[in-house]
Order: structure tokens, then sequence, then C-alpha cells
């Protein structure tokens, strides 16, 4: 694919056949894994251009939206089409977990064991696999309308943002759960561990970036510049710096490390959606524009 360049240092790669470029998670040597939601594919691209393309075995699989690199230079992904967590490994070998009534899973994070948590969206649960196939629910109905996105805790406990509301889900080591709120009313979508074992979450309709310290202390950034956001995904990057999405805006988000101003780059394509880092690279998708663009960053 050829690169574009709209704005300094973002480059940019329009794929030919579309697909509905949704989710990115890291891949080795600064690439990465990106799933096509509309076309039922999953491809590995490189900073040239250069891709590796998976199809799936159903037409039906809707990969994405938020997805989990397995550290060995795989992916884990969620099939909503199809009810299903599935896995790539870097030779392109696909295994799949099919689960149980009418799930329709929208996001997976992977536990420090290896165990593959996953955001039910429409079965208000969120839910886990362990490395023998055995799947445990939690139900979060009454509280969870809409389980949009999961990150599993350094000690082990899982949170689950809700795309219905500012509630949150919170699985402790023992499988008890807890309901909270986050400060400001409007749904959430991608929920993130960084580096200091804080979550920071992506609130579309609120038009803010919230975080979770790790005393558990809720605050929030307020996204302050003319018009709608809607951030929808977050990543962290090496320099401890933090991008976003945002989907609405048609931009990408900054937020240098110890502080709450915000940057922005765009307009870009059409509809950012998922954001991820690879190495010193911050990959991002473009749901719309059918593209998938990359930041260095320091």
């Amino acid at each position: 694919m050829t690169p574009t360049h709209a704005h300094p240092g973002v480059t940019e790669f329009v794929l030919a056949n579309g697909g509905g470029p949704t989710a990115v998670a890291a891949a080795p040597s600064d690439k990465a894994w990106v799933t096509l939601e509309d076309s039922s594919q999953v491809i590995q691209l490189d900073k040239a251009g250069s891709t590796a393309q998976y199809k799936l075995p159903h037409l039906t699989s809707q990969p994405g939206s938020y997805t989990a690199a397995d550290g060995q230079g795989g992916l884990w992904f969620p099939e909503r089409g199809t009810g299903a967590i599935s896995h790539l490994d870097t030779a392109g070998n696909y295994r799949t977990c099919v689960l149980p009534f009418g799930a329709e899973p929208i996001a997976v994070a992977l536990a420090p064991d290896g165990q593959v948590w996953f955001a039910d969206f429409s079965g208000s649960r969120a839910g886990r696999i362990d490395s023998s196939g055995k799947i445990v629910y939690w139900s979060l109905s009454g509280h969870l309308g809409q389980p949009s996105g999961i990150e599993v805790a350094k000690d082990g406990s899982a949170w689950v943002t809700d795309f219905a509301s500012n509630s949150l889900a919170h699985v402790d080591a023992q499988g008890s759960v807890a309901f909270t709120h986050l400060p400001v009313a409007g749904g959430a979508f991608q929920i993130y561990l960084a580096m200091d074992g804080s979550l920071w979450i992506a609130q579309e309709g609120a038009d803010r970036i919230a975080r979770i310290s790790t005393d558990g202390k809720l605050s929030d950034i307020k996204l302050t510049s003319a018009g709608t956001h809607q951030p929808q995904a977050i990543t962290q990057a090496k320099d401890g710096s933090f991008w976003f999405t945002e989907s609405r805006g048609d931009r990408l988000g900054h937020i240098v490390a110890g502080s709450t101003a915000v940057t922005e780059i765009g307009p870009l394509g059409r509809w950012p959606d998922g954001i991820a880092t690879s190495g010193a690279t911050i990959w991002f998708t473009e749901y719309y524009g059918q593209s998938i663009g990359f930041v260095d960053s320091p």
C-alpha cells in the first residue's frame, strides 16, 4: 500500500478493498494486527505498508472491536457474529472457542496468568476462559446494559465498561462483583491498563478521558476544544504519554505524562477507531475512512 502524509508525523494507508478496519493490537517488530469487521479478515501490517492477510472461516465473523496481543506475536480477538473468542499466531494458525447462550463478545483482555477475559455486549456479562477451555460467566445485568470494554489489572481482577451508561463493573480475583460509576454520565468504550497500574477509560458519551488510580480514586479530563469528540480507544506510548482516537472529531488526542492538557492531530480521514502501541509506534484505524495509520512516538 502507498503511504499518505496529510499531517506532519502521521502516516496513513488506505485499504484498496475496504473491509472496515476496527481493532488494532501490537505485533512483532513494530507491526500491527488489525481486524476488518466488515470483511471477516485479520491482517498484519508493517510500517512500509506490506500486509499479511488472514481470511476467517465464517463470512459473518465480525472480528473486533477490542483485541489483545498475546505477548508471543499472536492475537486474541472476539468474533461478534459467530459468538466466539479466537486466536491467530504468527504462522496464521487459527483456533476458536464458541461461547454458549448466544453471546456477542465485543472485547477481550489477557490476565497475567494467560486466562482470556471478555465482555459480552448483548448478554450483559463478563466471562473468562482458562487454559483448559473452561468458561466462567459473571452476570452484570441490572447494572451494565451493554458491556463494551474490559481490562485486567495487575492483581488479576477485571474491570468492565458500559456503552449504555457510566457504570463500571469490577470482578475481583476471588470472583466477587462490585459496581461503581464514573464521575460524569455518559457511556464508555475501551479501558486501558497504564504502566503505573492505573486504568484509563475512553468515555465516548461524555467527551472525557476517565482515570481510576491504583488506590481506586476516580477522576477525568474533559475534552474542551470545539465540537463533539467521542473518544473511542486509548493507549500509552513508551514515553508514558497517552494517545486516543476521537471518532466523531476525526482526530487523535495526546496527553503528556503527568499532565491533563490535551493536544490534537487532525482532521484525519473518517472515524478514527482503534489505537494501540507497538514498540515505538502508535497505530490507529479509521473505520469509515478504510484506513490504517501510525505515529512514531518518542
